[in-house]
């Protein structure tokens, strides 16, 4: 990986190539590594394997080193190109409201994937930190952002599991789980000690070629800084919660007596919740099938015996479990403090709209208490409150984005109301929630007019488009065998098939003459055939002008963009007529040129016209100045979206995002906050829509290819809340890893 200094800064896209270029030594070298332990070798940090138990797993993993390394690869390149990426809600192993519903294949993969990120982890330790900062700046953020790092360690993590899922068996007790996790502990081993170089010689060459790392923030947060002095440091490093503890409160049974179905059935302003709570308690019933993965998972663990002080710790829990002495209440306010806690250090949310989130810690604590409701269904009240507020946050980029003001009052007075001391804390919530809507519903409405008006245009330009491209076919298979020059082919199969596709869909009567020009067209090119019948091509000239004159100017096709085909197709007739009528000749000439000149529509954003034999999966979309502006469309060539080193290459083509992401765009040197609101069935098109309401559309192409050049980047996917909660079940999780006994 070695560069020469004076090389120029590697895109992100080289860089990760780079790094993907290194995936068949990677996996080689755990492969060797595993053929050596099982000969009798020490696994890699003294792991020792028992080589002759587990010599015929290890035997499976060598005969299927190429499905092994292919698997390997194709993970690898998924995670790092298509993975999770900015979307910090799918990059935790287990998801807090699906918990409830995880079968034991599941928990066993989420806690395998655990260790195995842990084990990878402890290798990179030294190094990692460096790399996050230099993978940030190759991002284009001035702060360190790890969980952004699209070369994260649980991404190599979920390539090997994948890699050697069907060699070494399903994970779980029937299948031989403890081989398994031996074979798997020392692989992670092998691939971490080699992920550490691998850094480190990335680190090297980002470096020589000028690249700065991004800045570590040393500045607290605002949770932090709003901590009492009384408060420890982070509840992160405190937290005794673990999976079993999670479901037990999820289920209401932390407390010793579970409560009654009916003192779960209540009514807020007026609206009770009793057809919520059949499948809900259905669902927490469904949960319970988790105790025995929890025995399962105790009998799993990889660390000795427990300390004195941990074996009594867990004694004081266990007794305090069964004398039901408030363990419930306890638990709630730990995952309502850890929830808030990973909001106000989300650092996509603004610093106004994380503190007031901090403000509402109390209150949501006290709800907790009272409903536990709140961890179970994702409609209660008052986490739809806070995930409709920060959601709808993370429109704006600045303070001074347009509308924040507005936003921050609305919120901060809806907010400020449930700080008023109330017996009925649930109604609170569900009261502001219906007002903090009312409030917003206005303006959404005016949104929402001008963005159907404008996915009614993109739905016509892809429906116009994809029948011109059907069009197109059908012409180049008439044009097969046919010696026409390729500029006439190019016109019938671009511009003229975009005509006849309008006027399909406008449900125009189709004119003899709109049918017959591209038979009359590809008659008169052909020299040798028009010079056998001069008055027939004298005859049809002025009135092919008009007709597709006619033709373009009903989709507004720019002028500029068949000027050449038609200075060529004077020149044609000319030749056919050469020596048989000069004058008829001039006049046909002059009615061609008379045609192209009252073309002009003016500039506009657009696609160029196809190739004269594109492959049809590969043609470009084409929109009229009026639909381009209607549209915001983005021409992926305007040279204010891209970078200056990014050149014209493509990227790799990217899955597609969710309705609802918010992004990042480039546009004319200016960061603009937008969220996909449509995409076409075909998802051909996108609209994304700023906060202000501009909508900013662009083709799939378009898409992938400012995506891989960092002119559009993904903020969001998913609710804000919900990522919240998700890292507290991870949290849990590794809790449950060290503290597999404890519940």
């Amino acid at each position: 990986m070695s560069r020469d200094a004076g090389h120029a800064r590697p895109s992100l896209l080289e860089c990760l190539n780079t790094v993907m270029a290194q995936a068949d030594t990677l996996i080689d070298g755990v492969v060797e590594g595993l053929a050596l332990s099982a000969r009798g070798a020490v696994g890699l940090g003294g792991v020792g394997i028992d080589a002759k138990a587990l010599r015929p797993l290890v035997d499976n993993v060598v005969r299927g080193r190429v499905l092994v390394k292919e698997r390997f690869k194709a993970t690898l390149h998924k995670g790092m190109f298509e993975g999770p990426g900015m979307d910090p809600t799918q990059q935790t192993a287990v998801k807090f409201d699906e918990l409830k519903f995880f079968e034991e294949d599941q928990l066993d993969a989420s806690i395998e994937l655990a260790r195995l990120c842990e084990d990878i982890e402890r290798c990179v330790v030294d190094v990692l930190p460096a790399t996050h900062a230099l993978m940030s700046a190759m991002l284009g953020w001035v702060s360190v952002q790890p969980h952004l790092n699209p070369v994260r360690p649980d991404v190599f993590a979920r390539a090997l599991r994948d890699a050697l899922a069907e060699p070494l068996g399903p994970a779980g007790p029937m299948a031989g789980t403890s081989g398994r996790e031996q074979v798997m502990t020392a692989a992670a081993g092998y691939l971490g000690s080699a992920l550490a170089k691998l850094y480190k010689q990335n680190m090297d060459w980002l470096k020589s070629v000028g690249v700065e790392p991004a800045g570590i923030n040393l500045t607290e947060t605002p949770a932090q800084a709003s901590r009492s002095p009384g408060q420890p440091e982070s509840s992160l490093a405190k937290t005794l919660l673990t999976l079993d503890r999670l479901r037990k409160l999820l289920m209401g049974q932390v407390d010793g007596d579970a409560p009654h179905v009916s003192s779960l059935v209540g009514s807020v302003g007026g609206r009770d919740f009793l057809h919520t709570v059949p499948a809900s308690m259905i669902a927490l019933e469904d949960m319970k099938q988790v105790d025995t993965l929890l025995v399962k998972l105790a009998n799993k663990a990889k660390t000795g015996p427990a300390s004195p002080e941990e074996a009594a710790r867990q004694k004081a829990l266990s007794v305090e479990l069964r004398l039901g002495k408030q363990l419930g209440k306890h638990l709630g306010t730990e995952v309502i403090r850890l929830m808030v806690e990973n909001l106000t250090q989300d650092e996509r949310l603004l610093p106004p709209v994380r503190q007031l989130l901090q403000l509402l810690e109390p209150q949501l604590i006290a709800l907790g208490n009272r409903d536990q409701r709140f961890f179970a269904e994702r409609d209660h009240p008052a986490r739809r409150l806070i995930d409709r507020i920060a959601n709808r946050s993370l429109g704006f980029a600045s303070i001074s984005d347009f509308g924040f003001g507005d936003f921050y009052q609305s919120i901060k007075l809806v907010l400020g109301s449930l700080s008023q001391p109330t017996d009925d804390v649930i109604g609170a919530f569900y009261t502001a929630q219906q007002l903090l809507e009312a409030n917003w519903q206005k303006q959404d409405e005016v949104d929402r007019r001008r963005q159907d008006e404008t996915a009614k245009s993109l739905m016509h330009i892809e429906q116009r488009n994809l029948l011109a491209q059907h069009i197109g076919t059908e012409f180049r298979s008439k044009l097969a065998g046919v010696e026409v020059p390729a500029s006439v082919a190019s016109f019938l199969c671009g511009p003229w098939a975009q005509v006849l596709s309008e006027r399909q869909i406008q449900g125009r009567e189709s004119l003899l003459r709109f049918d017959e020009l591209a038979d009359n067209l590809l008659w008169s090119v052909q020299t040798r055939r028009a010079r056998k019948n001069p008055a027939r091509l004298v005859q049809l000239v002025p009135e092919m002008v008009r007709t597709m004159r006619e033709g373009l100017i009903s989709v507004d096709y720019p002028s500029e963009m068949v000027a050449e085909f038609f200075n060529e197709l004077i020149a044609l007739h000319e030749a056919a007529l050469d020596g048989v009528n000069r004058v008829s000749a001039g006049v046909a000439a002059s009615a061609v040129d008379a045609g192209s000149v009252d073309l002009a529509v003016g500039d506009g954003p657009r696609v160029a016209a196809d190739a004269p034999n594109p492959d049809p999966q590969d043609e470009a979309f084409w929109l009229a100045q009026r639909e381009g502006i209607e549209s915001g469309f983005l021409d992926p060539n305007d040279p204010a979206l891209l970078k200056p080193d990014d050149g014209a290459e493509s990227g790799p083509v990217l899955e597609v995002l969710p309705l609802g992401t918010w992004v990042d765009m480039k546009l004319d040197g200016k960061i603009v906050r937008a969220n996909l609101r449509w995409m076409s069935p075909y998802k051909n098109l996108f609209m994304f829509v700023a906060r202000d309401g501009q909508a900013h559309s662009m083709t799939r192409r378009s898409l992938d290819r400012l995506r891989s050049k960092g002119s559009v980047r993904v903020v969001a996917q998913g609710g804000v809340v919900d990522a919240a909660l998700d890292k507290v079940a991870d949290l849990a999780l590794k809790n449950s890893l060290k503290h597999p006994g404890a519940g």
